[in-house]
């Protein structure tokens, strides 16, 4: 009989970490540029006035490389370096012109000029071996980001976040319900209840009321969770200013070390990127229907209990 307490109070504990997992999965959908871009604002929110001016002033340099003339010209061959066959119909198109022009068929045409010119393909190579080797910048909106940041049209903390969501080497990060893992959740969710179905031996009383106690400590799981996520959110006073000295500076001696204690308190704020107010919903449902469960269930196993006594 002990034996099979423990059991059911240890496949109990393990199906509501399943169910937890599974609500979570089903019910998460964030982009990178709403998750990394919130974290990184409140990175932003948290450093020091010296730390912000000095990310802010690397991300001009940046701009400045963007802004350039040298990466405009370069930028401007991005769609014939992509496109072969548009390659091959200027070369055509211009061995055409230049033919026609020595045998005096047509006249010089400036534009064409500019492109048929003898070093132009040569140009055009090597800026196509530019591209492949250095980020487009320009692609990513950052060039944009610079323009509205040198207007005023947008503030600091945006532009840093912009900047930071179109970084060519920032991992793509795309969190979405994913079938397989709602489907492997589930089926470890099913052989659970049925393996508690038979610990029960054929006691639905006592089944029903397990599952409303699940459903229940589920309910309240998520409540405590999203009530401390959302509380710490709203009143941590936390110096990020090391991440940001980490990100201008990684190889500076312990730099990353510096920043692994902001790091730790920042993660609450990456949790709270995966929780909506669907949760807190979620969490009531639960709490609702897992108390009823108990309640109806548990009046009929003490009535049980009460008649095996008479």
């Amino acid at each position: 009989m002990r034996i099979r307490k423990l059991a059911i109070s240890a496949v109990r504990s393990l199906l509501s970490i399943i169910l937890f997992s599974l609500i979570l999965t089903a019910t998460t959908d964030i982009s990178q540029q709403d998750a990394i871009g919130s974290l990184f604002g409140q990175i932003y929110d948290f450093a020091d006035g010296k730390s912000k001016q000095e990310m802010l002033a690397s991300f001009g340099v940046i701009c400045e490389n963007v802004l350039d003339d040298k990466t405009e010209q370069i930028v401007q061959f991005k769609e014939l370096c992509q496109d072969d066959d548009a390659r091959a119909k200027v070369l055509e198109n211009c061995d055409k012109y230049n033919t026609m022009l020595q045998t005096g068929q047509i006249e010089p045409d400036l534009n064409l000029e500019e492109i048929c010119r003898p070093d132009f393909f040569r140009t055009l190579e090597e800026n196509c071996k530019i591209l492949e080797q250095e980020p487009d910048l320009e692609m990513k909106g950052i060039g944009n980001s610079c323009e509205q940041h040198k207007n005023k049209i947008i503030s600091d903390k945006e532009f840093f976040q912009q900047i930071i969501n179109n970084l060519p080497d920032l991992p793509q990060l795309k969190v979405h319900p994913s079938s397989s893992a709602l489907l492997f959740l589930s089926i470890i969710a099913v052989v659970l209840i049925l393996i508690l179905l038979v610990l029960h031996q054929a006691d639905a009383n006592g089944f029903f009321f397990t599952i409303g106690r699940i459903l229940f400590n589920l309910g309240i799981l998520f409540a405590i969770t999203f009530i401390f996520l959302y509380a710490y959110t709203q009143t941590a006073s936390i110096d990020t200013s090391p991440i940001l000295n980490a990100m201008l500076n990684p190889d500076a001696g312990n730099a990353i070390e510096q920043a692994v204690p902001s790091v730790v308190a920042v993660v609450p704020f990456i949790m709270w990127e995966f929780f909506s107010t669907i949760h807190f919903i979620v969490a009531g449902l639960l709490i609702i229907i897992g108390l009823a469960i108990k309640i109806i269930f548990g009046h009929r196993i003490k009535k049980e209990k009460e008649m095996r006594r008479e």
